[in-house]
């Protein structure tokens, strides 16, 4: 489930400091998924979990943290003070898309959009991307807007 700041570390009382993923209060971008070279960086991996070595494996392919691709403008982002902001996984975007409904109960919340890239790769030209609610591969040159995430 996902959660915005600040959050109490023990979310269910059984004395034990809980784990979830909290959601950046609005979006950045948009901006295309890849730094303009088509490479293959092998981040297919979709899981819950994932986002934040995906995004580190995307950097050190990509190259140099640019604020003008997706991965590297998480890298960048300092949101609430916090350096630890990646792009989820394309599960960690669908449970986000999921959870819309409680993000935007908080009043300090933008409305979450339409259309956002995962760290999730699909092959050498396309990456996971959540659409109107649906999974969907695009061309990684598309400009799409980023949702950051974190762990706690």
């Amino acid at each position: 489930m996902f959660y915005i700041a600040p959050i109490p570390t023990d979310l269910d009382g059984d004395g034990n400091e809980d784990q979830g993923l909290i959601c950046a209060i609005e979006d950045q971008g948009p901006v295309p998924w890849y730094n303009g070279s088509n490479l293959t960086t092998g981040v297919t991996d979709t899981a819950i979990d994932k986002g934040a070595n995906n995004t580190s494996i995307i950097i050190d392919i990509q190259g140099e943290i640019q604020t003008d691709y997706a991965a590297g403008l998480a890298r960048a982002y300092r949101g609430g003070g916090y350096t630890d902001w990646f792009l989820p996984s394309k599960d960690e975007l669908n449970e986000m898309y999921d959870s819309k409904s409680i993000l935007e109960a908080n009043s300090e919340f933008t409305e979450i959009g339409n259309s956002y890239w995962s760290s999730s790769e699909y092959d050498k030209y396309k990456a996971w991307s959540i659409f109107y609610s649906s999974s969907n591969h695009y061309s990684k040159n598309f400009s799409l807007q980023v949702r950051l995430i974190r762990a706690f």
